[in-house]
């Protein structure tokens, strides 16, 4: 059962291959140890369940009365302009009595668009001067 009543989506794309999802498994497991209360699901657009109408009907079955909508995106292309959309109006008309907030995606974080420029420089093996880290 939902704790406080408030359940967390995490919505990303999906893929044919099960390993693709591991990354959101492990966010997913970080954000329970630091908010054990919440109840977070994993949501798919395609190829791998849950899709999105099966995550929020779990929710709600916990006992969710708002759901908050994360889309792990990195922009907001055809997949949050045209597919969720009328997927998110259906499920605002099915459940009339539940309030859902949709997040922006990741990409229009300022601290996201931070964080992968920093991770991108660190993996190139130069650091923030331009020199060329030597590997030990």
């Amino acid at each position: 059962m939902v704790k406080n009543e408030n359940a967390l989506i995490i919505f990303a794309h999906g893929a044919s291959d099960p390993e693709w999802a591991a990354p959101f498994e492990s966010i997913k497991k970080r954000i329970l140890l630091t908010r054990p209360d919440l109840y977070v699901q994993l949501a798919y657009l395609e190829r791998m369940p849950p899709n999105i109408e099966s995550a929020v009907e779990e929710a709600v079955r916990a006992g969710a009365k708002t759901i908050a909508i994360i889309p792990f995106f990195l922009a907001r292309g055809g997949h949050l302009k045209r597919d969720l959309p009328p997927k998110l109006n259906s499920l605002c008309q099915t459940y009339k009595n539940i309030t859902f907030h949709l997040c922006a995606p990741l990409g229009e974080s300022k601290t996201m668009l931070d964080t992968m420029a920093d991770w991108a420089i660190d993996c190139s093996g130069l650091n923030k001067a331009g020199i060329i880290r030597k590997e030990s």
